[in-house]
């Protein structure tokens, strides 16, 4: 298990120009204005006061929502950010080996996943399951022939392989969205279920709470006012690296190897950064 805690370089990486205080600010006034929930990106240099007219002006002819093109842009933005920490896992923790099953949980657009493939090839297999079927239209764009991709879950793939299928579970950045106590300690039994005795899950999940100095507490403290109100409005679950080993271990899965480790994610300028929100918070 590979924990991260988003860096307060995150800001600072925006644009090294400015400080992180200052960065921040401009940040707050967006996420307040509610243009990090539109689909189109505007110039950093739009001034602050024009933000909510565009923002109104966003989205498709109807009013709704265009999440197909959402997920084209996830495709795009998850290169730079996602999947350069779950290749490195892959690399350096999974290692996969030439006709291993691996179940890709939670596998998006399918950045990672057609590697994995290729890694298992030719007579491994590998598995993406997310539950956004959009993503999973835009992965089978771009598979090859030991790849399948289904919208579901942990629980439907237990259901269709029947348990001790897999050799290995792969799940990069994926369990935090995962708000229920309760749905998280049935996730984690249909993985355990799902591998073999044998098996190994390696996952890459964010460990970090409202008091940990990270880019995650800043926004806590300038945006969101407190923990509850960011988690329901992101998605995202906040816990520290000792919950996460707690709910492996109560469910039977023996932790063989964690690590926490600070991460920085380069964006390269606002337009990277309100992409990157858009695409995976909405």
């Amino acid at each position: 298990i590979y924990g991260i805690r988003p860096s307060r370089r995150l800001l600072s990486s925006v644009e090294a120009t400015q400080s992180a205080s200052s960065m921040a600010k401009k940040i707050v006034l967006l996420f307040k204005h509610g243009l990090l929930t539109r689909p189109l990106i505007p110039s950093f240099r739009t001034p602050i006061s024009l933000l909510p007219v565009i923002a109104r002006g966003f989205g498709t002819d109807n009013g709704s929502e265009d999440t197909t093109n959402r997920a084209e842009l996830y495709r795009s933005v998850s290169k730079n950010v996602q999947s350069k920490s779950g290749n490195a896992l892959i690399d350096d923790v999974l290692r996969p080996s030439a006709g291993e099953r691996i179940l890709d949980l939670g596998c998006g657009t399918g950045n990672l996943t057609v590697p994995l493939a290729q890694l298992v090839a030719p007579d491994g297999f590998v598995l993406g399951v997310d539950p956004d079927s959009d993503r999973i239209e835009e992965a089978k764009k771009h598979t090859v022939d030991n790849v399948s991709f289904e919208v579901g879950t942990a629980e439907t793939v237990l259901r269709e392989k029947g348990p001790g299928y897999f050799d290995a579970v792969f799940s990069n950045l994926v369990l935090h969205w995962i708000l229920s106590p309760s749905k998280l300690q049935e996730t984690l039994k249909n993985v355990r279920d799902v591998m073999k005795p044998s098996g190994r899950f390696v996952g890459l999940i964010w460990v970090c709470d409202e008091k940990d100095g990270s880019f995650v507490e800043l926004l806590i403290r300038k945006v969101y006012g407190n923990a509850q109100k960011f988690e329901n409005t992101t998605g995202i679950f906040l816990a520290k690296l000792d919950f996460w080993l707690k709910a492996f271990e109560d469910v039977g899965l023996k932790v063989s190897f964690q690590k926490a480790a600070e991460e920085s994610w380069e964006l390269k300028s606002m337009e990277e950064l309100f992409a990157w929100s858009y695409a995976t918070i909405g």
